[in-house]
This record gives structure tokens, C-alpha cells and sequence, in this order.
């Protein structure tokens, strides 16, 4: 299966309340194939310990289509939570397809 990997994003969450919703889309590889998403951490202070977790990932398809045509949208949105003891100022995250050949 081809994969394709997008990113990476770039998240400022300093003071936002979890979990940290991001979305994507509409894309179309999110409904031809498998979807992952990761996301790190990024230390903003030196000796510190940081800990993202990604909790949900969750694909829409929505019909957009009149009369008898379909038009599929497929969107994406992932939820992230600090699974440290400390602050998460910062994070980086990708969006891995792998779609049908």
C-alpha cells in the first residue's frame, strides 16, 4: 500500500484546556485506505520531562452529493492529551495514509 506522510504541524497549546482537538481535511486518501496520526512533544525547558498522548482519532464521511451522485468529504480530527506531570507549551504532528493501491 502506498504511504504518504503530511506534516509537520506545528501546535501552540500554552494555557489551552485538554484535550487538544486538531482536525484535518477533507481529504480523500482519509477514505481509501488506513489513517495514523503521531504527534511529539516539544521540550520548551531544559531538563524537563514532557509526555503527548494521542487519545482519539476519529475519520467523518460526510455524502455531499445530489440526485443520485455521491460525493464523499472525508475529514479527520484527533484529540491529544499531556500524559506527563509537566507543562506541554508545544507539539509537532503528522498524518500517515495508507491508501489502496
Amino acid at each position: 500500500m502506498p504511504t504518504s506522510t503530511y506534516g509537520p504541524y506545528f501546535y501552540n497549546v500554552s494555557g489551552l484546556a485538554q484535550p487538544w482537538r486538531v482536525s484535518w481535511g477533507p481529504w480523500g486518501d482519509f477514505g481509501s485506505g488506513t489513517v495514523s496520526v503521531t504527534g511529539r512533544p516539544d521540550p520548551s525547558n531544559r531538563n524537563n520531562e514532557v509526555a503527548l498522548q494521542t487519545i482519539n482519532v476519529i475519520i467523518r464521511s460526510i455524502d455531499k452529493g445530489t440526485g443520485d451522485i455521491s460525493l464523499f468529504e472525508y475529514n479527520m480530527t484527533a484529540d491529544f492529551i499531556n500524559a506527563g506531570a509537566n507543562l506541554i507549551e508545544n507539539f509537532t504532528a503528522w498524518v500517515t495514509t495508507n491508501t489502496k493501491p
